[in-house]
C-alpha cells in the first residue's frame, strides 16, 4: 500500500510537472511566432520601400537626362513645370531616404526587445526545471533512506540458512525472513502480526543503496550552480536539506522483543499495541521527513550540496551504521 501511493503521488507530480513545461514551451513558441511575424511585415515594407525608391530614382534619371539633352540644345529651354517635377521628385526621394532609415531602426529595436524577452522566459524555465529535478532527486533520496537492505552475513530467524537477495522478504516492523517462510504471519524477531501481502522482497543491500544514494548526490552536484549565482546570505534564506548529521531520521521500530504469552487475549491486546506504536512511529517518520525536506531552518553549516565528497559519504555511512544497528537491536 505504501509503494502504491509513493507511485500514485510520483505519478500526478510528473503529470503537473509536464503540464507546466508544455504550457511553457507553448508560450515560448507564440513568442516566437510572433517576432517572425513582425520580422517579416517589417520586411515586406522595406522591399515595397525599396521598389518605390528605385522607381522614383529610375524617374529621376529620365527626367535629368531628358533635362541635359534639353540644355545641351541652344534652341530649347527647360520647361518650369519639368524643373518644378524635379524638386518635387528630389524632396520624395529624402523622405523615402529618411523612412527607411527609420524603418531599419524600429526593426532592429523589435528584435532586440523580442530576443529579451525569450531570453527571460528561458532563464525562467530552467529555474522551474530545476526545482522540479530537485524535488525529484529529494524524493528519490527519501526513497532509498527507507528501503529494508541486508546485512552481511545475516541469516532467517526461522530456518537459519544465510539470507540472499531477491530470495528473502521483509516484513512491516523491517524484520527480514527467508522466501521458504513467507507463510508464516508472525514475525520471529517481534512476535509481530501482519498479513501475507504486507510482505515484501528485500532486493536492496547498504552497497547496493550507497551506490544510488552517490548517484543521487552526483546527479544534484551536476545541475545545482546556487553557490555560483547567489551569495551567503540568499542561500541561507532558502529551506534545503538539514546540514546536521542526521540527514533523515531513522525509522523508529519496536525497541524490545515481545514475550510469548500463553493467553490468547494477551497476544491479541499486544498485537494491537504493536500496530498502534507502529502507525505512530510511521506518521511521525513521514512528518518529519516532509519538514527535513521541503523547510528546514537555515543553518550557519555548509549545506549538503556544498560539502566535500568525503564529508558526504561519511555523513551517509553513519546514516546507513545508524539504520542497522537499530534493526539489529531490535
Amino acid at each position: 500500500m505504501r509503494d502504491t501511493r509513493g507511485q500514485m503521488v510520483q505519478i500526478h507530480s510528473s503529470r503537473s510537472s509536464s503540464g507546466e513545461s508544455e504550457l511553457q514551451i507553448n508560450n515560448i513558441e507564440v513568442y516566437l511566432a510572433k517576432a517572425k511575424k513582425g520580422v517579416k511585415k517589417l520586411q515586406g515594407q522595406l522591399q515595397s520601400l525599396r521598389e518605390e525608391n528605385e522607381t522614383i530614382r529610375r524617374e529621376l534619371q529620365v527626367h535629368k537626362d531628358s533635362t541635359e539633352r534639353k540644355s545641351s540644345t541652344p534652341t530649347r529651354r527647360a520647361r518650369p513645370q519639368d524643373l518644378f517635377r524635379i524638386r518635387e521628385l528630389e524632396a520624395q526621394v529624402k523622405k523615402l531616404k529618411a523612412h527607411y532609415l527609420k524603418g531599419s531602426k524600429l526593426q532592429a529595436k523589435e528584435v532586440k526587445e523580442e530576443a529579451k524577452e525569450l531570453v527571460d522566459d528561458s532563464a525562467a524555465a530552467a529555474l522551474e526545471d530545476s526545482l522540479y529535478r530537485m524535488r525529484k532527486l529529494l524524493r528519490r533520496f527519501n526513497d532509498l533512506m527507507l528501503v529494508v537492505t541486508l546485512g552481511e552475513s545475516e541469516s532467517c530467524p526461522i530456518c537459519l540458512d544465510n539470507l540472499e537477495l531477491s530470495k528473502c522478504s521483509n516484513l512491516p516492523c523491517e524484520h527480514i525472513i527467508s522466501k521458504g517462510a513467507d507463510e508464516t504471519l508472525r514475525c520471529p524477531g517481534c512476535r509481530q502480526q501482519y498479513n501475507r501481502d504486507e510482505v515484501e522482497t528485500v532486493h536492496m543491500n547498504e552497497n547496493t543503496r550507497w551506490d544510488a544514494l552517490l548517484d543521487v548526490s552526483k546527479a544534484f552536484s551536476a545541475f545545482d550552480r546556487r553557490g555560483e549565482e547567489e551569495t551567503e546570505e540568499e542561500e541561507g534564506e532558502e529551506a534545503f536539506i538539514d546540514d546536521g548529521y542526521g540527514i533523515l531520521p531513522a525509522p523508529k521500530r519496536i525497541n524490545e522483543p515481545c514475550t510469548i504469552s500463553s493467553s490468547g487475549d494477551e497476544d491479541m491486546s499486544e498485537g494491537e499495541a504493536q500496530q498502534r506504536n507502529e502507525a505512530d512511529s510511521i506518521s511521525e517518520l513521514s512528518d518529519l521527513t516532509n519538514e527535513e525536506l521541503s523547510a528546514s531552518p537555515p543553518s550557519s553549516k555548509r549545506s549538503f550540496s556544498e560539502s566535500p565528497t568525503k564529508v558526504k559519504r561519511k555523513m551517509l555511512a553513519q546514516l546507513a551504521e545508524e539504520r542497522s544497528n537499530k534493526r539489529r537491536r531490535t
